[in-house]
């Protein structure tokens, strides 16, 4: 591939990035705290989240049937136009039917679009660049991140769930142009299905670790940012988007210092800083002005350790084939984060503190530097890399 279709293939892959980012931040970060304001209980609210992740899970299959019958670009495509369906029974999810049809609808639409959706980044990233454009993606995720929140907010408390949900829907639709207008992006090969029951060890386990240290960052903080704000959509609108604005910068930056050859030292660092920033999380829980600025401070933490992590997994897929290897590490995602949810669930049930909740992020955290480090090993190894099969 030339770098004029690259360059070309990577703006769009930013765009629809941008569309898919927004509909995300105004709407889709709404969905845990909504089910919580409807009356379901911290503990039906992961359990809720952890049977997407588990449905998830069981459909993943249907992707190695659709890229060989639509190619990779059409499939993408789909997966995008369901993640837009993904948001209409969220209006219903008052009633269990509601609920079961939102789990159905969002496990599908993830199981199309993820692991494609890591594909097409691998496939259209060279290793020598992966830092920034890795670093461009999450200052795009950041960036949404300012504004999406505090429109969400608004919408939900001005307007209510139907139209912010519908306003997500059609932005999430917004991201359907860049992708067919994306030129065709090597796959590697389809693996059958006995072969994707076989991956690469390491990027597996990366996987999992991340999952559960996501689960505990993102659902776990947000669920008691809320509460901690006194069940206001519109502060924690605003919380998400002041924080936002901090991330932009930090996650840019992170991906030019991994180009620059850093990145040991930079995981070493981005350890450091996620384990304080869970940490920090841990200790502000229940307090509302200390939950806004540890919100506000610690996603510096984050904004380090998405470019620091993707970069690596990026760089072993665009080596062992992108499409298989991202079909098996993402199971390893949705282990990590049923293992997750089922620990704050566990927690809930039992009337803990959701500080309780958060604990197993903290080994996750450490887990992710041992695999990194040592992917990173086999990486500058002389002669490439060898995948260390499951």
């Amino acid at each position: 591939m030339s770098s004029r279709p690259s360059r070309g293939a990577a703006r769009l892959l930013n765009l629809h990035s941008g569309f898919v980012m927004v509909s995300t931040q105004v709407a889709g970060s709404f969905f845990a705290v909504y089910l919580l304001k409807i009356g379901f209980s911290l503990a039906v609210t992961f359990l809720a989240i952890g049977a997407v992740l588990a449905v998830r899970f069981a459909l993943r299959f249907l992707v190695l049937w659709l890229v060989p019958l639509l190619g990779l670009r059409r499939s993408l495509a789909l997966g995008t136009f369901t993640r837009a369906l993904q948001f209409l029974p969220l209006a219903y999810a008052t009633h269990l039917p509601g609920l079961i049809a939102w789990i159905a609808l969002s496990a599908l639409a993830d199981a199309l679009y993820w692991p494609l959706y890591h594909t097409v980044v691998a496939g259209v990233g060279e290793p020598e660049t992966r830092g920034s454009q890795v670093g461009a993606l999450e200052a795009i995720r950041s960036l949404t991140g300012i504004v999406g929140p505090a429109l969400g907010g608004w919408l939900m408390a001005g307007f209510g769930p139907n139209a912010t949900f519908a306003i997500g829907a059609a932005l999430q639709l917004g991201a359907l142009w860049p992708v067919l207008a994306m030129p065709d992006t090597p796959t590697g090969p389809v693996p059958t299905v006995r072969d994707s029951l076989k991956g690469d060890r390491l990027g597996f386990l990366i996987f999992v670790s991340d999952g559960l240290v996501q689960i505990g960052w993102f659902y776990v903080w947000s669920l008691a940012l809320f509460m901690a704000l006194k069940s206001s959509f519109e502060f924690y609108g605003g919380a998400m988007a002041v924080s936002g604005l901090v991330a932009a910068i930090v996650g840019f930056s992170a991906g030019r210092v991994l180009d620059r050859g850093h990145g040991g030292r930079l995981l070493h660092l981005v350890t450091l800083v996620m384990l304080a920033g869970i940490a920090a999380r841990i200790l502000a829980i229940g307090n509302g002005p200390a939950s806004f600025a540890v919100n506000t401070f610690s996603v510096v933490a984050l904004s380090l350790y998405t470019p620091t992590v993707m970069n690596t997994m990026y760089n072993r897929a665009h080596r062992l084939g992108p499409l298989r290897f991202h079909f098996f590490t993402e199971s390893g995602w949705d282990i990590g984060g049923i293992l997750g949810c089922l620990m704050a669930a566990l927690v809930a049930t039992l009337g803990g503190s959701l500080s309780y909740a958060m604990l197993p992020s903290l080994l996750g955290v450490l887990a992710i530097h041992r695999c990194v480090s040592a992917a990173e090993r086999q990486f500058r190894r002389p002669g490439g890399m060898a995948p260390e099969r499951a």
